[in-house]
């Protein structure tokens, strides 16, 4: 898994403005939620709303994030 997460995070660095960068955070994203990594999973899919911020997908994630948040704290 930390293989993995290490490979994306040098994809995303790179990879930039399309479909493929929003798959990227969502799954980045979920990795490190699957890993107790929270607070990089916050951080990941809040640049993804940052960035797509008109998307389905960027209001079910700030969903998710608020309630994550309130779980943790």
């Amino acid at each position: 898994l930390e293989q993995t997460i290490d490979a994306l995070e040098k994809l995303r660095i790179v990879w930039r403005g399309d479909t493929l960068e929003q798959n990227l955070l969502s799954y980045l994203g979920q990795l490190y939620y699957d890993n107790k990594d929270y607070a990089n999973a916050l951080r990941t899919w809040k640049e993804f709303v940052q960035n797509y911020g008109g998307t389905m997908e960027a209001v079910t994630l700030t969903k998710r994030m608020s309630e994550i948040f309130d779980q943790l704290f």
